[in-house]
């Protein structure tokens, strides 16, 4: 049986190649008010999850972030380096290469957030989101905060699906495409079928009680 996160990485580093400005060059809507969320934290430092082109990337960087993007398409690393040269935001961003289920060679409790624009909606089992999501917690520092985003009903072109959110301890349903988790501690899906819709959504929130 073919692997999809396989199959999803030959088919991101393609279209990377092929299409150096895929998403576009502006930061996205989420990224921004991440941004904000993240200077009224005063966050300082913020591993980003699946980055792909680094719209979002230089957006942090330009806002005073030091941030580590971390993908598993070699192409999309390469034009993030690219553009933060351009910028001089070299010293701002450093590019990883990893799989998001295998642990991130990260030191524990070493930054202050987390971001992760549609990565959770990856071709990924329920227990690689636990294990990610775990992964995350470990990471981060104390009080740090997750920021992510997932497909909801509100958003018509990318169907149904349902988010969570750990905002202060509480988990709440929310049908925003943005969801934010701070951890008392330190904080811990595309998937076709509505099935597996539902897996990742009751990963997602099994997870993150697991860590109030």
């Amino acid at each position: 049986m073919a692997d999809p996160i396989a199959n999803q990485h030959e088919k991101w580093s393609e279209t990377f190649v092929a299409r150096p400005d895929f998403l576009g060059s502006e930061p996205s809507e989420p990224g921004r008010a991440a941004l904000a969320r993240f200077s009224m934290a005063e966050v300082a430092e913020v591993l980003e999850l699946g980055p792909g082109q680094g719209r979002d990337t230089l957006l942090f960087a330009q806002g005073g972030l030091r941030v580590i993007a971390l993908d598993h398409a070699e192409a999309g690393l390469s034009q993030i380096a690219a553009k933060a040269e351009t910028h001089g935001l070299d010293a701002s961003i450093q590019t990883l290469l990893g799989d998001v289920r295998s642990p991130p060679p990260l030191a524990d409790e070493g930054v202050d957030a987390c971001y992760a624009h549609m990565l959770f909606c990856m071709a990924l089992t329920t227990a690689e989101i636990e294990r990610l999501m775990s992964e995350v917690r470990r990471v981060l520092r104390p009080g740090g905060l997750l920021v992510y985003t997932v497909r909801t009903t509100a958003d018509a072109h990318l169907g149904w699906a349902s988010t969570a959110a750990m905002i202060d301890g509480r988990l709440e349903a929310s049908s925003s495409t943005s969801s934010t988790m701070r951890s008392s501690t330190a904080s811990p899906a595309g998937s076709r079928s509505l099935r597996s819709r539902i897996t990742r959504r009751a990963a997602c929130r099994a997870a993150l009680r697991r860590s109030r």
